[in-house]
């Protein structure tokens, strides 16, 4: 791992103690982050669910005017 720029360590010698620890915590939070035992996510099925669905036929008719209207935040 690069060193960090001499900029990095000079900011970290200037935080107060309090704020240094939640530095700590943070470096901390990510290392075990990066390094946990959560199980690999399966990969996605293409098409598992051909055949399960129906589209209605008026699926992408206009909306009726009050339910549009809502949608712009008008009354009717």
């Amino acid at each position: 791992m690069p060193s960090p720029e001499p900029s990095l360590w000079h900011k970290l010698e200037q935080l107060p103690p309090a704020r240094l620890a939640e530095v700590v915590d943070f470096v901390d939070f990510l290392s075990a982050r990066e390094t946990s035992d959560q199980p690999a996510r399966k990969p996605r099925t293409l098409g598992r669910l051909a055949g399960k669905l129906t589209v209605p036929d008026d699926f992408d008719a206009p909306l009726p005017d009050d339910i549009l209207n809502a949608f712009y935040g008008q009354t009717s």
